[in-house]
Order: structure tokens, then sequence, then C-alpha cells
């Protein structure tokens, strides 16, 4: 491809010691902090007086969960099995339901349904409220024991309640799961041979899906496709540096996207390079309510360099980029919110 010269600043950028449990005798000397005594005083609280013994391994988790909580809905800390997940999502197979969700307002609520999944097929939306899983209410519930609870083995059956935009009362779906295998290009083909326009639906950006992108065009092209609509309508986003792969490829030059954080290293402009780029055929993309987060960024730059017409309603607004901080030696690790992202022109996309 020719293009692939950026590097995934969301990799580790410093190792933090996140929380230390000291011992009661200890709490007392100089040095240590009004805070740290008083996370002391509570941990050993628990341990004495709490109606039922609790390891030390518990409060931790809680801690480092109940500290990463208390931001933005998308930074999460994430236990060994939460990280297992999130490598297997990146991957493009896992299973489930099929549909990407965040939490807005205490609920958890639906971005997009991935297309030909299960929730896909059973009428979920972008926008819906999932109040309950299996009779219990998800009101507070962490995003991380959410997701836990919708996925399952292929073949079961899950329940959830379902509020909808509109609606007064949520309503009951029963879903089954399935293994979800996740192509980053569907529905590629000529839809109009007189006017030489070929169409794809782009539905996610993880690993390999602007290699995708570029064999779709190329095959189209070979069908004397001159124009193209690139669909990101329900496409939820995913890789960051996928998408700027992706914008890459229609743009000779200039900035694709620019990062903002309070960290000086998460301050970049992602820049545009001619080597590789396709011929500038006619480009519409189509958006709409579930389409964010990477998705954004491309249509963002294409609109921005005028290199395309964007068509459709407003987007979801997810203009932040999550970075992963490894802990425990890899064992644990830490999703946070570490910038926000600007298109071309300056626009924060919220």
């Amino acid at each position: 491809m020719g293009k692939r010269f950026f590097v995934l600043f969301v990799s580790p950028l410093l190792v933090v010691t996140l929380f230390v449990f000291y011992d009661k005798k200890v709490s007392g000397q100089n040095g240590l902090s009004r805070e740290g005594q008083t996370i002391a005083q509570v941990r050993n609280i628990i341990a004495t007086q709490y109606v039922e013994e609790v390891d030390d391994e518990t409060l931790f988790e809680g801690a480092l969960r109940g500290m990463v909580d208390t931001l933005d809905p998308y930074s999460a800390y994430l236990d060994p099995e939460s990280l297992e997940e999130m490598k297997v999502e990146t991957e493009g197979k896992f299973g489930g339901l099929g549909i990407e969700v965040s939490l807005e307002d205490g609920w958890i609520t639906v971005i997009t349904p991935i297309e030909d999944t299960p929730a896909y097929e059973a009428g979920i939306l972008a926008g819906d409220r999932i109040v309950e899983v299996e009779g219990e209410s998800t009101e507070d519930m962490t995003l991380q024991e959410a997701v836990r609870r919708l996925r399952g083995k292929p073949g079961t059956q899950v329940t959830i309640g379902v509020l909808s935009l509109g609606e007064a009362e949520p309503h009951e779906v029963v879903i089954t799961r399935a293994l979800i295998r996740v192509k980053s290009v569907k529905r590629v083909g000529i839809v109009d041979a007189e006017a030489k326009i070929g169409y794809l639906a782009l539905v996610s950006f993880q690993d390999d899906t602007t290699k995708e992108l570029e064999e779709a065009i190329g095959r189209m092209e070979e069908q004397g496709a001159r124009a193209f609509v690139i669909d990101l309508r329900n496409n939820p986003g995913g890789l960051f540096h996928e998408s700027i792969y992706s914008a890459d490829l229609f743009l000779e030059d200039g900035v694709i996207v620019s990062t903002r954080g309070r960290d000086s290293r998460a301050n970049e402009e992602f820049l545009a390079q001619a080597k590789g780029t396709l011929p500038p055929y006619p480009l519409v993309v189509l958006v709409n309510r579930g389409t964010a987060s990477a998705s954004e960024i491309l249509a963002g730059a294409l609109q921005d360099h005028r290199r395309a017409l964007v068509i459709g309603s407003r987007t979801w607004g997810k203009g932040s980029v999550q970075s992963i901080f490894e802990l425990d030696g890899g064992k644990r690790a830490m999703k946070l919110t570490t910038a926000r992202y600007y298109t071309p022109s300056g626009r924060s996309i919220h």
C-alpha cells in the first residue's frame, strides 16, 4: 500500500503507580499524604469491621475501578478478563450480540448495531437504551459489567429490556448470541454501471481495514467504477490509526486529523502523503447517528478537504481518543481519554 507511515500514539506513555494500601502502623509516618492516610483508614476499617471478610485483592480492584469510573464514559479500568476481551474485539471476532455501546447519563446506550448480527436482526437501533439484562437494571452498571453480561457462549439466549427513543416504557427483546465475525468492508458492488458508480459499506475500523478498503475499490475499478459511495452509517469507529490510513488513501497532502491533550506528547498532527494516493475519483460519504469516533475522523477529513460530499444526519459526536496504559506487568490496563481530536479545519466533534 505504501501509505503506512504513522505510529499509533496511544501506546503507553508512562508507567503510573495508581494505588498503594498502607498498613495501619505506617499510615502515621511523615510523607504520607492526607488522602493516602484516609485511604489506609478506610481499608483498615473495612478489613476489621465489615460484616464479612473481604480480601485485599477485591478492595484493590474496586479502588482502581472507582477512580477511573469518576471520569468520562469512555475511560475504563480493564481487569484481566476485560483486557483480553478488548484484544479479541480489535481482531474482529468475538461472541455476543453485535452492538457497540457506551455509558450515557448512567445508562447503557447503543451507539450502533453491527450489520448482519443478532442485535441488528432483532431491530436494535442506535440510541436505544438497554435498561435491563436478564431482569436486572443496568442503571449505574459499569460499561465493562454490562458488556460481560451481554456476551456469552454462541447459541445461548439473553433477555434485555430496551427503551427506544420516543418510547415511554421499555420493551423486552430475546436475542440469541452468536460468534461475531466483523469484516470492515461489506456490500461492495457497482450500483450504476452507466454512471460508473461503485458502492461499499465500511462498518468498522480494525486491523487491516485500510487494506480491505483499498482492495474493494480496486475490484470496482476493474469493473469500470470511476466514482464511489462510501457508507459510514452505523460505523461505531474502532482503531484510531486505521481511520487515518483510510483517509490517506484519498488525500495527497494536508492535515488528516490533529489531537490535543494535557500531556504534550498527545498533541499531534497526522499528515497525508502523496505516495499511494488513489486517483481523485468523485466521492460521496453517507453518515447517520450511528457514525462515531474513527468514522467521524474519516468523514471530517474528506469533508474539510472538499474531497467528498458528506450526506446524512448528525453523527454521534465522540471526539475523544483513548490510550491504553498497561498495569501490573501487562495483566491489567487502563483505557484513558488522553486527547480530543480535531478535523483539518479545527472542528471538535462532540
